[in-house]
């Protein structure tokens, strides 16, 4: 009786992960956060190059990072073309904003 070769089957994504050890995949969106994050305003000409992605495509995704809560920023300076980048975000208000609604609440009972 002849013996039948079973082809191999392609890895599963839980193997694939395994080997790939503790260092997770880097992704398009966090290399544009990283790109826009170097500290100098960068062009949508360069992320595109960068990323390998076309102009509408880069600047979709950064419309999507501001949306998202990023502080992006666009400059323009003399005849460069404008550059993006994204700055720290402002320092959340601490503060109470309801302070005297609580005061006057525990005063009346």
């Amino acid at each position: 009786m002849a013996s039948k070769t079973t082809p191999k089957s392609a890895p599963s994504k839980a193997n694939t992960a395994q080997k790939r050890g503790a260092c997770p995949k880097q992704t398009k969106k966090s290399q544009l956060i990283e790109l826009l994050s170097a500290g100098s305003p960068i062009s949508v000409e360069k992320l595109s190059s960068a990323l390998g992605w076309q102009k509408h495509t880069t600047s979709a995704a950064m419309t999507r990072l501001k949306q998202e809560g990023h502080n992006l920023i666009s400059s323009k300076m003399g005849g460069e073309p404008r550059g993006y980048q994204i700055t720290a975000p402002a320092a959340p208000d601490t503060g109470k904003a309801n302070s005297g609604e609580a005061d006057a609440k525990d005063g009346a009972a």
